[in-house]
């Protein structure tokens, strides 16, 4: 293999990494599907309360060539997790592009979400996105 064939791999991997977080060591995996691969930030795990429990999670498109909503490859989110009641809010959501890139940031105030999404709701069992993160941070 050439110099300049390795170069370029190393080039595609770190961009590869970056794009998944893969190759930041504060964000875990914690589950996926067929389509996505969520994370969470490890060091962002807060406990606001004595049975709530907030943490920053990703998911990321495994399709290179796949878009969600508003062109993004992802989406960056803070949730917060009632413990004791095996509930979920979401607080903020961040979609963001190949890069990394914020594309556009929600909250409750933006009135930009439906409503039903910043509500307390039940943990589905089976659900890729909450239930496999609740269990991790709930047990911390």
């Amino acid at each position: 293999m050439t110099a300049k064939a390795v170069t370029l791999l190393a080039l595609l991997f770190s961009i590869s990494s970056s794009c998944t977080d893969s190759g930041d060591s504060r964000w875990k995996q914690y589950s996926e599907n067929p389509t996505s691969t969520y994370y969470y930030d490890a060091g962002s795990v807060a406990h606001p309360s004595e049975h709530l429990v907030r943490v920053w999670y990703r998911s990321h498109m495994k399709d290179p060539s796949a878009k969600g909503w508003f062109d993004s490859r992802g989406v960056r989110g803070l949730v917060e997790f009632s413990c004791a009641n095996q509930e979920y809010r979401v607080l903020e959501l961040q979609f963001y592009d190949d890069t990394g890139k914020t594309l556009y940031t929600f909250t409750e105030t933006s009135g930009e979400m439906p409503r039903t999404i910043w509500q307390w709701s039940q943990i589905e069992p089976g659900n890729t996105s909450y239930e496999p993160l609740y269990r991790i941070v709930c047990r911390q």
